[in-house]
């Protein structure tokens, strides 16, 4: 894996990260949780192969900005009783 691919990679999680951090912060809970449950899956998903990590952190990075442009409701997670 060469330097660009890690560079990309630690990017894409300082956005993952980051974006998680501010929503936490700004009482947006049920985005956060469906953020941490899609990068644990995606990384579950392709966590064999450094590329594999790479892809799943990228694409949760992806969604992270997604629902931080188009949030979901707050009340989104009452219906799943959590």
């Amino acid at each position: 894996m060469g330097s660009a691919s890690i560079l990309v990679f630690a990017a894409a999680m300082f956005i993952n990260i980051v974006v998680v951090y501010k929503k936490l912060k700004q009482g947006n809970t049920a985005n956060a949780v469906i953020d941490l449950i899609v990068l644990v899956a995606l990384s579950y998903t392709f966590g064999g192969t450094t590329s594999g990590m790479a892809i799943a952190t990228i694409a949760s990075a992806l969604f992270s900005i997604y629902l931080f442009i188009d949030p979901v409701d707050k009340d989104f997670l009452k219906k799943f009783n959590l």
